[in-house]
């Protein structure tokens, strides 16, 4: 039996994200995720009406994954690491 193997498709821009596929999206633990946040080095989630979920908005997500790609040296800065 042949299997396949797909390629992974873009996010949805529409598309909310909980803060377990960011962290794995951005490679960021819970801690650096919301240190990042707090710095303004990184999209701060939207919380849900009527609830205290908060989720982000998966094109802010992937402009922040397209902007580390564009700019290699800020990539360690953004993940807290030093430059």
């Amino acid at each position: 039996m042949k299997t396949t193997q797909s390629q992974p498709q873009p996010l949805q821009p529409q598309r909310l994200l909980r803060r377990r596929e960011v962290e794995a999206l951005a490679s960021l633990n819970r801690t650096a995720l919301y240190a990042a946040i707090k710095r303004g080095d990184f999209p701060a989630p939207k919380r849900l009406p009527g609830s205290n979920a908060v989720r982000w908005i998966a094109a802010d997500v992937e402009q922040w994954i397209s902007n580390l790609e564009s700019s290699p040296s800020d990539a360690m800065t953004a993940a807290g690491e030093p430059a």
